[in-house]
């Protein structure tokens, strides 16, 4: 499920209205374009997704999921092998930051686990974004200026403008989705990109 629907972005934005200018398409793939950037951004997922996912195991050793928030284990193998209910129970997670310990790997390779993870829904201020996003890229897709103006200097004619810079912040370049994206909980974490 998306975020917003195009229904709702164009009640949020009705400078989206024109279904004749803004197709529906469009929207559709900037709320979907939003949400990757959002996700990665904040290191999690504002809504609950199930996946599989297969990595390589050690024994003893801790398994990090792909992703934080992680809400239940629903299956798991070991080199082809299914974890019964019981030994699905012995899994210890540390749900927030997607950790799997006391694992019984019993010596395998190859962990196959199928896990739900995210939020129930995204918060306002990220709605807010998503539909700002829209706008945003919409927008400068049809006009001369694809950026917001950061510093200017008349005299030199000098202007500079925002961009992309997830180390400083602004992981789309548009000033307000970015202030809106950064006031959402980073669940990221440190030194894991």
């Amino acid at each position: 499920m998306a975020y917003l629907t195009v229904a709702q972005v164009r009640s949020r934005v009705p400078g989206l209205a024109n279904t004749g200018t803004y197709l529906d398409a469009e929207l559709t793939n900037l709320v979907s374009e939003f949400t990757d950037i959002a996700e990665r951004f904040r290191g999690v997922a504002f809504e609950s997704r199930s996946v599989t996912s297969e990595q390589i195991v050690r024994p003893g050793r801790d398994v990090k999921l792909a992703n934080s928030k992680v809400r239940a284990i629903s299956a798991a193998s070991i080199d082809a092998v299914s974890l019964t209910a019981g030994e699905l129970a012995a899994l210890v997670v540390d749900k927030s930051v997607g950790v799997v310990s006391n694992g019984t790997w019993y010596g395998g390779n190859i962990l196959l686990v199928t896990y739900t993870h995210g939020f129930d829904a995204p918060p306002e201020p990220l709605l807010r974004a998503c539909a700002e996003y829209c706008r945003s890229v919409a927008f400068s897709d049809r006009s001369g200026q694809g950026r917001d103006v950061i510093a200017q200097s008349m005299d030199g004619s000098f202007t500079r403008y925002s961009t992309p810079d997830w180390n400083r912040g602004r992981p789309t370049g548009y000033l307000e989705v970015d202030r809106l994206l950064n006031s959402v909980a980073d669940f990221r974490v440190p030194g894991v990109a």
